[in-house]
């Protein structure tokens, strides 16, 4: 399960800690051919990369709200194991 959220107000909507992942296609084995692009790099705990064989998540809607969002992506494994992070502060023109 992925979780992506952000900390501003994407639109009327989708209030700042709304459950995003609706407004992204891709991922696992996803192939989106519109839309904006959007990595997640996922990392071990040393740091280094993880390749899960993500493709890039694609936004399909930009954010009416703000225009800059810093987005919290969160994935829990059919495992138990779960993974976290921030992007940087993306600014949408």
């Amino acid at each position: 399960q992925i979780s992506i959220k952000s900390g501003a107000d994407f639109n009327d909507n989708y209030p700042a800690g709304s459950e995003l992942m609706p407004l992204f296609v891709g991922g696992y084995g996803g192939n989106a051919e519109e839309g904006y692009p959007f990595g997640i790099l996922t990392l071990e705990e040393d740091g280094s990369p993880v390749d899960y064989g993500f493709s890039p998540f694609v936004l399909n809607e930009m954010p009416t709200a703000s225009k800059i969002h810093v987005f919290s992506v969160s994935m829990t494994l059919s495992d138990g194991r779960s993974y976290s992070g921030t992007t940087g502060p993306l600014r949408f023109q």
